[in-house]
């Protein structure tokens, strides 16, 4: 019947556990469809909170802010970031440290 399978789009963050937010920093060569290949590897392992890019001289810059289930995922996440073809490298920028 009808009203169910509502979307979640705000309030019901139903996980099933903590997450972890981080954002990373990723440079690459500016190659004709790497934000698509690089956003697709993180969108099957993370959840993408928040995206941004610029390019500067041929480098592009991403930044993403992600969430996943933990510091162990976030591993396996930025080496598989690392595979893609043109990224030059993955960096953790450090959130300002929110104490729980």
């Amino acid at each position: 019947g009808e009203g169910e399978g509502k979307d979640n789009l705000e309030g019901d963050d139903e996980f099933d556990g903590p997450t972890f937010t981080s954002e990373l920093q990723v440079f690459c060569d500016d190659r004709k469809f790497l934000l698509r290949d690089v956003s697709n590897v993180v969108a099957l392992m993370a959840d993408i909170e928040s995206t941004q890019s610029q390019t500067i001289n041929q480098v592009a810059m991403l930044q993403y802010k992600v969430s996943v289930a933990d510091i162990g995922e976030l591993g396996r996440l930025i080496s598989a970031i690392e595979e893609v073809p043109g990224v030059i490298s993955v960096e953790r920028i450090l959130a300002r440290s929110t104490k729980s």
